[in-house]
């Protein structure tokens, strides 16, 4: 499946570009560290995926101030 191709220019590939001109070229715009690439692809995977407490810690709290303010507790 071919992607289509983007008139748009990330910000990583503009500023590796800008760092190295003939490197970014004889890489083709891709990682230049393939392990290091790697590792960011997973950290930004993991990134947000896992259970989050503090929404239900905000819920919690609100519950709460809501309860003092209307005398319920």
């Amino acid at each position: 499946m071919r992607r289509k191709r983007s008139n748009w220019v990330s910000v990583s590939h503009l500023s590796a570009y800008a760092a190295d001109p003939s490197k970014f070229c004889q890489h083709r715009g891709q990682a230049y560290n393939s392990e290091a690439a790697n590792a960011g692809l997973k950290a930004h995977a993991q990134a947000g995926s896992g259970n989050s407490l503090l929404p239900w810690l905000v819920i919690i709290v609100v519950a709460i101030l809501v309860a003092i303010n209307w005398d319920l507790l």
